[in-house]
């Protein structure tokens, strides 16, 4: 069971106390019931936020699955060629594609289009966790790659 975190929610990680959305995943996390699918620009974003401890926790636990920089900005030069992304996170398609997470946790609307469209992610479809409604989402989405 894999999920994508994007940089634009690491602040809920951060809070004090850690928001109820955030706060559901790391304990999905912290338990081995998720998996954190990391990788190229994504890994880079999310170090420079207040989540690098926690990232570091959770590689340390085994909760991460890193994936190879170089297979992902190959990916993520495909999507910028076909020029069709409502967002400018192609790298976070990317890692959807090369991964095979399927959740995303973003309130990035755009990036919810582009993660939601079968042109990119299918097989199955993309979904987005942003609220704790949401939360059947974290149940049992698929593994990673």
């Amino acid at each position: 069971m894999c999920i994508i975190i994007d940089a634009n929610v690491a602040g809920k990680f951060c809070s004090n106390p850690i928001s109820k959305e955030a706060n559901l995943i790391y304990q999905k996390l912290t338990k081995g019931e998720l998996h954190l699918a990391l990788g190229g620009k994504l890994t880079k974003e999310l170090s420079k936020t207040g989540m690098r401890r926690i990232l570091i926790e959770l590689n340390r636990r085994g909760a991460t699955k890193i994936y190879p920089t170089n297979e992902i900005n190959a990916e993520t030069k495909k999507l910028q060629n076909l020029n069709i992304c409502a967002s400018n996170d192609h790298h976070v398609i990317a890692l959807a594609r090369i991964s095979r997470a399927r959740v995303l946790f973003s309130l990035d609307h755009n990036l919810h289009k582009d993660f939601r469209d079968r042109n990119f992610i299918n097989r199955p479809r993309g979904s987005v966790y942003s609220s704790t409604n949401h939360a059947n989402l974290l149940t049992n989405p698929p593994n990673c790659a």
